[in-house]
């Protein structure tokens, strides 16, 4: 598990996530790898509990930019950037 606190002292950490998408389900999976407690998921449908458009399309851009991700993703309800 890659969970590193920040240089510094800062109240931040540094985490390496899993990103995958789900077509059936529509969703983008997060996991961090050897943590054996992390996983969740995001959508971007409004409807949806786990409805959170901004760290969806964030993380689409990060999969489709390596090639995990086909769909192209477009914002259900305006967010500003």
């Amino acid at each position: 598990m890659t969970i590193e606190p920040a240089p510094g002292g800062s109240k931040t950490v540094y985490a390496r996530f899993g990103i995958w998408y789900d077509e059936k389900q529509r969703m983008i999976h997060l996991t961090i790898p050897g943590s054996g407690w992390f996983h969740t998921t995001v959508s971007n449908d409004s409807g949806s509990r786990r409805y959170h458009p901004n760290p969806f399309c964030g993380t689409a851009k990060v999969a489709r930019a390596r090639g995990k991700m086909a769909e192209r993703v477009v914002r259900v309800d305006p967010v500003r950037d």
